[in-house]
């Protein structure tokens, strides 16, 4: 078998320390030589990889402007076409809530009655900018055709505009069930429930209803008073 040595030049006063490597020696250290370049490579490659992820993370983190813009909008919005807010101004938090079967909200007697009782004044219309755009808040919305369904429910006979409102409700409440999209855990079987004596009593997390009422409900009255204020004048002006 050839011998292989190493050195830059041989000293024939010193051969016994010349080092000699057979070739099987050779292709060992051959080998180790690429893993260790290869490893090298890989550890290169999920080093740029990780601060890849790492920066796409922090530049995809909302800053409290952009967190700002998605609830309320830009903050100088001109309320013309379609440079409105995505949400209404509203400082409603966050409010727990037990969701529970009820005898209340039936179809006959006043259990009809209270589907259509205790709505904010103006039903859920606001008005906003400065020339008092009309909105109408997706919360009274899906109430709406919550109401509706309830009514064509307990209709003996529907008409067919009845039944595309049906239609255009039960379409929307779909959606609206999935953009909410709620993850609270229910446990056992509903349907085998007694609702007379099991009612449920599950905690979800919600937004704060109550607040949101009284909101909208003051916003309804700043409007009423601005249109009696602005009939006023022009009834004084067309007096004169």
């Amino acid at each position: 078998m050839d011998k292989y040595y190493t050195g830059s030049s041989i000293d024939h006063r010193s051969v016994p320390r010349l080092t000699f490597l057979s070739e099987v020696e050779m292709k060992g250290d051959s080998c180790i030589q690429t893993t260790m370049a290869f490893m090298s490579i890989v550890s290169l490659c999920f080093s740029l990889y990780f601060l890849l992820s790492t920066f796409r993370l922090l530049h995809s983190i909302p800053s409290r402007s952009d967190i700002r813009y998605l609830q309320y909008g830009k903050p100088n919005h001109t309320f013309a076409s379609d440079d409105v807010p995505l949400y209404f101004p509203s400082q409603a938090g966050l409010a727990s809530m037990y969701i529970e079967e009820s005898v209340h909200y039936s179809f006959d007697g006043a259990g009809y009655d209270e589907w259509w009782i205790g709505d904010a004044e103006g039903n859920g219309t606001i008005r906003l900018g400065p020339s008092n755009r009309l909105f109408f808040i997706s919360f009274w919305h899906q109430l709406h055709c919550l109401r509706m369904m309830h009514a064509a429910l307990k209709a003996n006979a529907a008409s067919l505009d009845d039944l595309f409102h049906a239609e255009h409700c039960l379409n929307l409440l779909r959606q609206w069930v999935l953009c909410h999209a709620d993850t609270s855990l229910e446990p056992g079987d509903f349907i085998k429930r007694n609702f007379k004596y099991d009612l449920g009593n599950q905690l979800h997390v919600c937004h704060d209803w109550d607040t949101l009422y009284v909101e909208a409900s003051r916003n309804w009255h700043e409007w009423v008073h601005v249109w009696q204020l602005k009939n006023f004048n022009a009834t004084t002006e067309s007096s004169l």
